[in-house]
């Protein structure tokens, strides 16, 4: 009788038309969609308005959602930012931060930002996010050692591995479409991995726009050129720990030995 499609903008015209010829009616059915969220690309999604016409769907309305449901103003900012899109109002929160530290210290930084999450909110569920599926698996298995003492789990998240609770979970950019979490920490956020183009931004937007409440972004390389740019404009907080502080010498210490 009613049909409900959701991430429609992953779907193609061939799989929506099948999926429409379950419905008595087609003005029976809500498609529900960001396009800023596509990271599917085989898929090829033609649009709002060109897909009503095509799928002959009478009488159809395309309404756009404005009022963030989700994420703090402050994460909403740095995602209009990057799609170039605007948001109204919403909760406020703490700005998004980037914090860089030398290669060897990363999954360290990630472990403190996990317990002070933890820490803050016990019930909370914190998401950290890979950019490749190969990388998840390792950097989960290296957290979950580092984080035995939390009393919290530190779970991997797999296509229907995911379990929606308090705790941590490790994942990768693919699987995160559609999900939320209290604190997303994201790792490495190089050009190379988010470039600016047309994936790469709608591939940061999706990852930014699962953070509930607070959002961190952690790497050893410089920042990708989006991100650069939101530091800039000042949306994202810059950590820079991999700058060496000064040598400050006393006269004792000018002494010849």
């Amino acid at each position: 009788d009613h049909l409900v499609i959701d991430e429609a903008q992953d779907f193609g015209a061939v799989e929506l038309m099948v999926l429409l010829g379950a419905v008595r009616s087609r003005t029976g059915v809500t498609i529900v969609g960001d396009v800023n969220q596509k990271i599917v690309p085989e898929a090829d999604f033609i649009g709002w308005d060109a897909l009503a016409r095509e799928l002959g769907v009478t009488g159809a309305q395309v309404a756009k959602l404005e009022v963030p449901h989700r994420s703090t103003a402050p994460i909403m900012a740095l995602a209009d930012a990057i799609v170039g899109d605007a948001s109204a109002a919403g909760r406020p929160g703490p700005r998004p931060s980037l914090t860089l530290v030398e290669k060897g210290a990363l999954l360290e930084k990630v472990a403190e930002v996990v317990r002070d999450a933890v820490q803050e909110n016990p019930n909370g569920h914190v998401c950290v996010i890979t950019r490749l599926v190969a990388e998840a698996r390792g950097i989960h298995d290296k957290l979950d050692a580092m984080l035995s003492d939390l009393p919290v789990p530190v779970r991997l998240g797999y296509n229907r591995e995911f379990e929606f609770g308090a705790g941590v979970t490790v994942t990768n950019m693919r699987q995160v479409k559609g999900l939320e979490f209290e604190t997303v920490i994201v790792l490495e956020p190089t050009e190379a991995n988010y470039p600016d183009s047309e994936d790469g931004r709608r591939a940061l937007y999706t990852m930014v726009t699962r953070a509930k409440d607070a959002l961190h972004f952690v790497g050893s390389e410089a920042p990708c050129a989006m991100l650069k740019k939101a530091i800039d404009d000042g949306l994202v907080d810059l950590n820079d720990e991999t700058e060496i502080p000064p040598v400050v010498f006393d006269e004792s210490d000018e002494e010849p030995f």
